[in-house]
């Protein structure tokens, strides 16, 4: 393996050498990659190769890396790598307690209107109201009873998957 890579074949070289070091595993994914998935990451401050990565890690890694230089590297001194634990523990933690944004009204009318005329009547007939002559009123219909607040998001989802499934 050469100290400094000039060509494709020297890239090649060091990704196929780095993917058995790495004994085929992928280190950010901690998963088994096939070597024609593999790529030769390199670092895009130092230059410095890091490890053969499956290209859409790669991918992956620089979205993050351009994100931090985008949003966040000029308002703090926080490295990248602390930065990310953070958001790891930030993601891993119950928010369950927590009360529904109200995005959650665009997800289930989303949901709704995807579902089959059948399943949108028996939705409707659930939350106690009239079935719909067509789609529009249906969905007119929907939005209504959405707006009653009388049905909080568990309750709406799971008349929508109960529709679904029935």
């Amino acid at each position: 393996m050469t100290v400094d890579l000039y060509n494709a074949a020297d890239v090649k070289n060091t990704r196929e050498h780095l993917y058995a070091l790495q004994k085929g595993c992928d280190p950010i994914l901690k998963e088994q990659i096939k070597l024609s998935d593999a790529v030769l990451d390199h670092d895009h401050s130092t230059q410095h190769c890091r490890a053969a990565l499956h290209r859409q890690t790669n991918a992956f890694e620089g979205l993050c890396f351009n994100a931090y230089r985008r949003c966040l590297q000029w308002v703090t001194d926080k490295p990248l790598p602390e930065i990310l634990r953070g958001l790891a523990d930030y993601l891993e933690k119950d928010y369950s307690k927590n009360p529904y944004h109200n995005a959650w009204l665009k997800r289930v009318t989303t949901d709704f209107r995807q579902l089959k005329a059948e399943h949108q009547k028996k939705v409707l007939v659930e939350l106690d109201t009239k079935e719909g002559a067509n789609s529009t009123e249906r969905l007119n219909l929907f939005k209504k009873v959405l707006l009653t607040k009388e049905h909080g998001y568990d309750k709406i989802r799971s008349i929508i998957n109960n529709a679904k499934d029935n």
